[in-house]
């Protein structure tokens, strides 16, 4: 009897503890102690035949520094990001870029899905077209941006 006693005495006094520790623990994060977000970097890809060097994204819009890594030359006729369930585009004229070459593409103004804090986990796609082709083809891509 008095052995198990004892033992429901320190599984009681213990366990109020790890409550206690547990409950800290909780308020520390609810708070925002534990935010990672901030140590996450940045990152822009593009997949295959395309090269990201830099990505900004601004209150109302995407833009990107993209590098055209194929063989030929293309001229991209669509840039579409998606985030937060809602579409920004670009709706410009054709961007020509030679192949090895680089051009700014950017989504247009009054892109007003890109108001929320923290990190931005973007999904692009392009539309692109080869000089010699007659039919368009679509990348997406992956960009996490702060």
């Amino acid at each position: 009897m008095v052995r198990g006693q004892a033992a429901l005495e320190f599984i009681s006094n213990y366990g109020w503890g790890l409550i206690v520790i547990i409950a800290a623990f909780g308020a520390l994060a609810y708070y925002g102690v534990f935010d990672l977000q901030e140590f996450v970097p940045e990152k822009c890809e593009m997949g295959v035949g395309f090269h990201c060097f830099d990505v900004i994204v601004g209150e109302e819009s995407v833009s990107l520094r993209l590098q055209n890594g194929m063989n030929k030359d293309i001229s991209v006729t669509g840039f579409e990001v998606e985030l937060h369930g809602g579409t920004c585009t670009y709706t410009g004229p054709p961007v020509f870029i030679p192949a090895g070459s680089d051009a700014n593409i950017s989504t247009d103004e009054r892109c007003l899905l890109l108001t929320k804090e923290g990190n931005k986990k973007i999904t692009p796609e392009i539309t692109y077209m080869f000089s010699d082709g007659q039919y368009p083809k679509k990348q997406e891509g992956e960009i996490v941006a702060h």
